[in-house]
């Protein structure tokens, strides 16, 4: 539950009339937000954002306008009488005391507020699964007997295809082993076609296939013949293609000593920690590892921002795209691999690191309060073809 109680305030300092001096009017404390609001005149001139003191340490301004300004007590604060000064944009100042209170018990519960009205429907949701199939029902009763259908098409099955003769349509006859149908009336026909090459007539039944007779007996094998004079030898084919060279080419190894610190007055920090030269042209298989310490001022190891590490070509931009990783991690080591092809010697590869949202997360008026370190970094290039 949200309560806001007042804060009771003795001004040590007369109220000034011109508008240049801060004037406190009243005060008052939320207990759930731990804030305090101040209410009066003078606060901010200048246009610019004035300080507030508890007990001589620097409280954190919330919101401020010239008549009002919200700022966070501390937490954890115990009850009793606090000394607050109040300074604004022109270095005008007023001190006076702060009584925050004890937080009293908590009281019963009001009564349940009216239903509001009901909401719009929202949308339908997506369709379930298809359940699984149901028993099958009984079997209905026979439904009554449908009304006759019209007479179908009737064949008439004749014999031998006679050329003579004259045929009506939906005649069947046979002609070599075969049966036919004739789509029209046709006949006689003395001087062909034969039902198996006229276009009156379409094949209702091929004619099978017999049996097969046992096979022969096998005859004497032939005397060999005289072996025929040898040929004279083709020419030589091409040479196949040269395979890839096996094993290791040229070796680049880079892993400077000392570290190097990341750390900027703003959300992010980098810096190149390790390069290397590639001898040769060819495909390189490409390793970097780095060691990553954040840590306070104090040097208290600290793992809670976000960093990492990416190869870059420093030579040619068109090795950028092809050439180069991005790998961002939380952990305090990063390792990045890639498979780098360069078509002349002597390009430059290098490692850089960087971090993010350390300076923004942390930041105060006097500078970042925590130190980004990269260690030990490892940078190893092997050509391989």
């Amino acid at each position: 539950m949200r309560r806001l109680l007042p804060a009771f305030l003795v001004l040590f300092t007369p109220f000034l009339a011109f508008a240049a001096t801060p004037v406190v009017d009243n005060g008052t404390i939320n207990y759930s937000t731990n804030q305090i609001t101040l209410v009066g005149t003078g606060f901010e001139p200048a246009k610019t954002k004035p300080t507030v003191q508890f007990n001589g340490a620097a409280l954190t301004v919330a919101s401020f306008s010239n008549t009002q300004i919200v700022a966070t007590l501390p937490k954890g604060l115990a009850a009793g009488t606090f000394d607050l000064t109040v300074t604004n944009s022109q270095g005008n100042s007023v001190d006076f005391n702060l009584t925050y209170g004890a937080t009293g018990p908590q009281g019963p519960a009001g009564p349940a507020g009216a239903a509001g009205p009901q909401g719009a429907v929202g949308p339908a949701g997506a369709m379930g699964a298809t359940g699984a199939t149901g028993p099958r029902g009984l079997t209905g009763a026979p439904g009554a007997p449908g009304p006759a259908g019209a007479s179908g098409t009737s064949f008439v099955f004749l014999d031998t295809w006679n050329p003579n003769a004259s045929y009506a349509a939906n005649d069947v006859v046979t002609y070599n082993g075969s049966s036919y149908i004739a789509f029209v009336a046709n006949g006689p026909s003395p001087s062909g076609p034969t039902p198996d090459k006229s276009p009156l007539w379409a094949e209702m039944a091929a004619g099978g296939t017999g049996p097969a007779g046992p096979a022969g007996p096998a005859g004497p094998t032939g005397d060999q013949g005289p072996s025929g004079p040898m040929g004279n030898p083709g020419p030589a084919g091409p040479a196949g293609p040269q395979g890839p060279t096996g094993g290791l080419i040229s070796y680049a190894f880079a892993a400077p000593a000392a570290q190097t610190n990341l750390t900027a007055n703003i959300d992010e920090g980098s810096a190149q920690v390790a390069s290397v030269t590639l001898r040769n042209a060819g495909t390189y298989l490409v390793t970097a590892t780095a060691t990553f310490l954040i840590t306070d001022l104090l040097g208290n190891v600290v793992k809670s921002t976000l960093y990492g590490c990416y190869l870059q070509n420093s030579d040619n931009p068109y090795l950028n795209g092809s050439g180069s990783v991005a790998n961002m991690a939380y952990g305090a080591t990063l390792s990045v691999q890639n498979v780098v092809t360069v078509s002349q010697a002597g390009e430059s590869l290098s490692m850089w690191c960087e971090y993010f949202g350390t300076a923004e997360a942390n930041y105060s008026d006097s500078g970042t309060s925590y130190l980004t370190y990269v260690q030990s970094p490892v940078l190893t290039a092997l050509q391989v073809q």
